[in-house]
């Protein structure tokens, strides 16, 4: 059982009830890494900042120059494996 929308109208809806800052709300205590791109023109870096103010204790990352697409971008990664170091240190 699911608790996905069973037809076209309660997804139409459900998308437009998400909000990211109120999902964000769930994930917290628990440490948060946002990267965003400064340069994003599909969600702007003030979104992030926006998420990372409603998760209270998040680490927010904008890369300067980068747009939406960080795949090939090796900043990201050195980044999120920085965070990853850092939590593993700090939680054992």
């Amino acid at each position: 059982m699911t608790d996905a929308p069973s037809d076209f109208g309660r997804w139409s809806a459900a998308l437009r009830d998400l909000s990211a800052e109120r999902s964000v709300l769930r994930l917290a205590p628990r440490d948060l890494l946002l990267v965003h791109g400064s340069d994003d023109e599909i969600v702007p870096a003030l979104d992030a900042r926006v998420v990372a103010s409603a998760h209270g204790t998040a680490a927010l990352r904008i890369i300067a120059g980068a747009g939406h697409h960080l795949r090939h971008d090796p900043r990201p990664i050195a980044i999120l494996l920085g965070w990853l170091d850092r939590q593993r240190r700090h939680h054992t």
